[in-house]
């Protein structure tokens, strides 16, 4: 993995081995701005900002976060640029949409700002679930796409008072239906890893959905049981 300009790191190298990775250093010394730039690079976007912008080393024209994943035999090649005129996606050196970068190296990034996907509010374990099967099944990603189009489409429907929202609502109770089964099925797969999983002594995790009476949605559990 190969770090150019990200926050306070101008130039690093670095090979990880498989298995446990342990990075060591005082306060302020870039070992969180490390991660950030590994979860840049798997995802193309910081785990601690949406303004991707604010990574670039001050005074620098811009950064980039290059490195090779690794599945058995074969290897990808990804890199992230970003500069003043945007951000830029590359696989294998060619230039890629987010859509077609997503997806082939996934993370998880556990901090004390990620406990609001257990205390927060229903949108971000909603995120959560969504970014997690979409990574393990482009089919998710795909249908979670014609959702929120729909969504905006039926929205914009709404706003203008058209005489075609009655054919947006059903078209959005369709596609909704979808993807809240496939979420349903994400979730009963992540529950049985789980509870086949390691936990500290005394410790159960779970995650389930739930309808919720009198109003049409659902809602998502997850955390210490």
């Amino acid at each position: 993995m190969e770090i150019a300009d990200v926050r306070n790191l101008r130039d690093v190298r670095l090979a990880l081995d498989p298995g446990l990775n342990v990075f060591m250093g005082r306060n302020a010394q870039g070992k969180t701005t490390l991660l950030e730039a590994v979860a840049l690079l798997a995802r193309g976007r910081s785990f601690r900002t949406d303004e991707v912008a604010t990574l670039v080393r001050r005074g620098a024209e811009g950064l980039t976060a290059r490195g090779l994943s690794r599945s058995g035999e074969r290897g990808t090649a990804l890199e992230v640029e970003v500069t003043a005129a945007g951000r830029r996606l590359r696989v294998d050196g060619r230039e890629v949409p987010p859509r077609s970068y997503q997806g082939r190296l996934e993370v998880s990034v556990y901090s004390t700002d990620r406990l609001k996907v257990v205390r927060g509010s229903m949108r971000e374990r909603r995120q959560y679930v969504d970014r997690q099967a979409a990574a393990l099944w482009p089919a998710y990603r795909q249908a979670l796409r014609e959702y929120e189009r729909v969504l905006l489409q039926r929205n914009a429907a709404l706003q203008r008072s058209g005489g075609d929202l009655a054919a947006w609502d059903e078209r959005l109770i369709a596609v909704g239906a979808r993807l809240r089964h496939r979420r349903a099925c994400y979730v009963q797969r992540l529950q049985q890893s789980l509870a086949a999983g390691f936990s500290p002594r005394g410790e159960r995790y779970g995650i389930a959905v739930t309808p919720v009476v009198r109003r049409p949605r659902i809602t998502y559990g997850i955390g210490t049981l």
